[in-house]
């Protein structure tokens, strides 16, 4: 089997650009809400924590927005983690034999691959959020699930 790569850090550099210029917008907010006069009224230095709270809202909903997928012959590493940090998010990178099933679920706000793997003699299940990987990167994501888990393959999932 080839190794299959999947990811949407395109989306990466328009987040980190998004951020600063919510931040550069609040810093402006809060010097001119400084300011004697007509322009002081205008600006409250409020709209830095309403930015601040759109952002979080924004992480809420999509959660980790960058997602990595890797698989080879003998590992399958996951990773998801926020754009400004890869340090910021989560990874699994264990052994295809202990595999035991991977799930799309596109119910509720985000879209989310479920796997779920044996860990210590335990069935254990992670949750990576898929929410900006676009429509065809699902299908091929699906795709390469499909490919991994099919016994005629000649691979099997340990159970």
């Amino acid at each position: 089997m080839e190794t299959i790569q999947i990811n949407n850090l395109n989306i990466s550099k328009y987040l980190k650009w998004t951020l600063a210029i919510a931040a550069m917008v609040g810093v402006v907010d809060l010097l001119l809400s400084f300011n004697q006069g007509r322009l002081g009224e205008i600006f409250t230095g409020y709209s830095g924590l309403f930015i601040l709270g759109l952002l979080i809202a924004a992480y809420v909903f999509v959660g980790f927005p960058i997602f990595r997928f890797n698989s080879n012959l003998n590992y399958l590493k996951i990773k998801s983690h926020l754009a400004l940090s890869k340090s910021l998010g989560k990874e699994l990178v264990i052994s295809r034999e202990n595999l035991v099933s991977f799930e799309i679920d596109s119910s509720g706000f985000r879209k989310k691959l479920i796997v779920c793997y044996i860990l210590g003699g335990r069935e254990v299940k992670e949750k990576f959020s898929i929410s900006l990987l676009n429509n065809s990167k699902i299908r091929n994501l699906a795709k390469s699930m499909d490919m991994i888990a099919d016994p005629s393959s000649g691979d099997h999932l340990f159970i």
